[in-house]
Parts: structure tokens; C-alpha cells; sequence
């Protein structure tokens, strides 16, 4: 019981630019890990085993940012399925762009959602326990 998974993700085609200031303006109040490549800070692989690998050893209180290609994905354990619909509308303020946002809690709910600059465009929430919390 309690198992939860929460993240968000930024598509964008200004990668360097949303990931600096997602560093700068959603982490400043939270200890984060960021493996170094050419750019300083920032995660740019696209091996998902060694992404898995490296979310498998964050501790609890860090946060994991990864860039891509056209996307920056946030994992955050301080993130939960209450919080996370108001995290992903911070989120898509600060970069301009598209946030996805999912969170999953003990298999019992599941939320998915999309903002656009901060605008929620759709979202849901499933689950046969979903009254229950």
C-alpha cells in the first residue's frame, strides 16, 4: 500500500531553454539530481534502461529532470496524485509549452492530464477507488 508514481513532461522544441528554467524556477525550492553530459546539469539520453537505471537509485527527496529530443520529463517524489494536476499547471507557465501530467497510486487511481501555457486542455481521473480517496 502506498505506492505511488507520479511525472511531467514538456513537449517542446526548445529543449536547453524549458530544462535551464525548469531548474531554475521548479527546483529551487527542492534538492535536485542532475547527471552531467556536455550540457551542464541536465540529463540528455535516450537509453531508456539507463534512464530506469538512474530513477532506481534517486533518493526519495530528489527530483530527476530529463531531457530529449522534443521533451523534458520531471520526476518528482515529493509529487503526489493530489498535487500533481497544480504542479503540471506551474510547469506549463514556466516553459509556454504543452504539460502532460500522470499519476498513479497503489493501482487503485489513475490522473492524466494536459495543460497548454498554463490552461488545462483535458483531464481524467480513473479508478474504481477513486471515491474513496
Amino acid at each position: 500500500m502506498g505506492r505511488k508514481y507520479t511525472s511531467i513532461h514538456v513537449f517542446t522544441q526548445e529543449v536547453d531553454r524549458v530544462s535551464t528554467k525548469l531548474m531554475k524556477e521548479y527546483t529551487t525550492e527542492l534538492p535536485a539530481i542532475f547527471k552531467t553530459s556536455k550540457k551542464s546539469n541536465i540529463i540528455e539520453d535516450e537509453s531508456y534502461q539507463y534512464i530506469l537505471d538512474k530513477l532506481k537509485t534517486i533518493m526519495k527527496t530528489e527530483v530527476l529532470v530529463i531531457q530529449g529530443k522534443s521533451i523534458v520529463s520531471i520526476y518528482d517524489p515529493n509529487n503526489t496524485f493530489e498535487n500533481i494536476s497544480d504542479k503540471a499547471q506551474k510547469v506549463s507557465k514556466i516553459s509556454s509549452s504543452v504539460a502532460v501530467y500522470t499519476a498513479n497510486f497503489d493501482d487503485d487511481i489513475f490522473l492524466i492530464g494536459i495543460y497548454n501555457n498554463g490552461v488545462l486542455t483535458t483531464s481524467g481521473n480513473y479508478g474504481e477507488m477513486l471515491p474513496d480517496y
